[in-house]
């Protein structure tokens, strides 16, 4: 995995998981075999080694979380809210899971879901750079580009050197660039 080397890494895990008598470890090792998947952009895959895990814990918040990102990254948002949602029941108070549920809403065109739970978020980290990138994102979609704008400069000042702060960068180039 650490190579990039995600197919091999994902194969290895699963064999590992199907010899292993441990649950939890079961557990464990198809959620990385999982997310191995992801990263190797083979969702099919990575569908079929999640549930394998939730099988064995249905109420692990961790593959909860980790396969509706594999229904997102699939573009099944409905999905990607349902495990998200379930996710949540468990731990109401994962800023996390609510910054991936605000985006998922946002590609449903659901706003104020969004904006809720991308509140929620900022209410329990008000670090949170991902947040603050979502409620650009959902305030650029509501008209409102001086506040949008602010919450992608306040990403570039918590983290000016992040990936988030690249992000919140290319967003707001782009659209001046468009002139938008």
């Amino acid at each position: 995995y650490g190579l990039g080397q995600f197919r091999e890494a994902a194969l290895r895990l699963e064999r590992l998981a199907q010899e292993n008598a441990d649950q939890d470890l079961r557990v464990s090792l198809f959620g990385q075999a999982g997310n191995a998947w992801l990263m190797g952009e083979e969702l099919d895959r990575a569908h079929a080694a999640l549930p394998a895990g939730l099988e064995l814990a249905p109420l692990n918040f961790d593959l909860l979380v980790d396969r509706s990102l594999v229904y997102a990254a699939a573009r099944i948002y409905w999905d990607t809210v349902g495990d998200l949602n379930r996710a949540l029941d468990i731990d109401p108070d994962n800023a996390e899971a609510l910054v991936f549920r605000a985006s998922a809403y946002r590609y449903l065109d659901s706003l104020e879901l969004a904006e809720d739970d991308v509140y929620r978020a900022l209410a329990l980290r008000s670090d949170h750079l991902a947040a603050y990138l979502e409620r650009g994102n959902i305030r650029r979609l509501n008209g409102d580009k001086d506040q949008s704008r602010k919450d992608w400069l306040e990403v570039i000042r918590l983290a000016p050197n992040s990936q988030a702060a690249e992000a919140a960068r290319r967003i707001d180039g782009d659209l001046e660039q468009r002139g938008v």
